[in-house]
């Protein structure tokens, strides 16, 4: 797993440790709350219809961003504004294809989890801090039935709060199943707004769970 770009990444956006208590300044290149002018066109913003919000929401996708840090771990990216164009959430992702091999979904939480570890060693971030969770999708708006579990960072700068999301999701693409490792960085009222009305959290849950969820079986 190749992560030291974005860690170098992140290791330069964060302020000395004294100073920044575990905050991070940016990421592959952008800051939250920003005009989403300074990595993309505002003309290429589109209604995130695909998913509930409580709140216009208008997403860039991964071509439409024109100035970001791209990090080859990942395949694809995308940023969500709030209705004033400023930066809410940045995503990215790579996806997990097994084709003939049978579904495994531990390639995908093992690079998660080697990716947290190493985060929280390499920023000296407090590791109590990192929360995790198992989620299914409630909504409508999606096509396909989903799974999250995902590791959470949560961390204040002065008055704001943020969330650093580290994520395994599993869904059926093309009939077969797959999964998807992608880092999700969003102000904590995004979060509570947008990201916690489309799921609800559930028990820890296991490969022949993940399965017999998405009615696939060998």
């Amino acid at each position: 797993m190749r992560i030291i770009s974005l860690l170098i990444i992140l290791a330069l956006s964060l302020q000395s440790l004294a100073l920044a208590e575990d905050k991070i300044e940016e990421l592959f290149g952008v800051k939250l709350n920003t005009d989403v002018s300074l990595y993309a066109n505002v003309e290429d913003g589109v209604v995130a219809d695909a998913i509930s919000t409580s709140e216009i929401i208008y997403t860039f996708s991964n071509k439409t961003l024109t100035n970001i840090l791209r990090d080859p771990l990942f395949e694809y990216f995308n940023i969500r504004t709030n209705k004033n164009y400023k930066v809410k959430v940045l995503n990215a992702g790579k996806n997990f294809i097994f084709k003939d091999q049978k579904f495994d979904d531990e390639k995908c939480n093992n690079e998660k989890n080697n990716f947290v570890d190493i985060l929280a060693k390499e920023l000296e971030l407090n590791s109590s801090k990192f929360k995790s969770f198992y989620r299914k999708n409630t909504d409508d708006k999606r096509k396909h039935d989903h799974l999250w579990h995902d590791t959470n960072y949560v961390y204040k700068d002065g008055q704001d709060e943020f969330r650093l999301m580290v994520i395994c999701a599993h869904r059926l693409y093309k009939e077969q199943p797959v999964s998807m490792l992608f880092v999700s960085w969003m102000t904590e009222e995004y979060y509570r707004k947008n990201v916690m009305i489309r799921f609800e959290i559930i028990e820890p849950f296991n490969r022949d769970f993940i399965l017999d969820y998405l009615k696939y079986y060998y």
